[in-house]
């Protein structure tokens, strides 16, 4: 049986909770997994681990639990707007440091999971901001060189990379914004969740990989 896993902070969480063994959330991970679903005619195994509020800091603190202790066919992983949130929330400046650590943390947890197994394959999904609320236009620059580090990664560990940047940017311009996102500008509504979960199922060749695994 296949099992993925989506980790991340709470786009990806979306309010996931037990329900008759199935903790999914309401968002994109609960609508790859349909399609997924459908697309997959033997059984397959999807685990969300999203926990609202995690920067890469606190999933790397839970990576060996929730991603090292059973094993993933592939691991599809969602972080990063926290880290500048949090930061530029807080009064804090974000600058090429910080971003540098935030690559070689990210790295690290790529590259523990490879030495622990190897055979396990990522998906890595882009950060995202709207200009909404107009302050936000702010943060564009941090998610910008942000998401170049997160594609580098992708490219350096042959995974594919999901631009929620440009999908969400598409959207925008075609729909009024409070039908994406909530008032944060962040915290997609159930349509902006419909395109974080079609920009991941056109990034990610879903038939070649279970083609490659069987």
């Amino acid at each position: 049986m296949k099992h993925l896993l989506f980790i991340g902070d709470s786009i990806t969480d979306a309010g996931r909770r037990p329900y008759f063994g199935c903790d999914l959330g309401q968002g994109y991970v609960t609508m790859i997994a349909h399609e997924l679903f459908n697309i997959y005619s033997e059984p397959i195994q999807i685990t969300n681990r999203g926990i609202g509020g995690d920067r890469l800091a606190d999933m790397k603190h839970r990576w060996q639990h929730h991603a090292l202790d059973q094993p993933y066919d592939l691991i599809s992983i969602a972080i990063g707007i926290n880290d500048i949130w949090h930061r530029l929330s807080e009064g804090l400046t974000m600058n090429q440091s910080i971003l540098e650590q935030f690559e070689m943390n990210y790295r690290s947890i790529l590259q523990q999971t490879i030495d622990h197994s190897p055979s396990t394959q990522f998906v890595l999904m882009g950060v995202y901001v709207l200009p909404y609320p107009d302050k936000r236009q702010t943060w564009l620059p941090y998610v910008q060189e942000m998401n170049q580090r997160i594609q580098n990664l992708a490219h350096e560990f042959a995974a594919p990379y999901v631009d929620l940047q440009a999908a969400m940017t598409e959207a925008y311009h075609k729909v009024p914004v409070e039908t994406l996102v909530a008032a944060d500008g962040i915290h997609p509504k159930t349509y902006g969740q419909h395109i974080l979960a079609n920009a991941w199922l056109h990034s990610v060749n879903v038939k070649d990989f279970i083609n490659i695994h069987k």
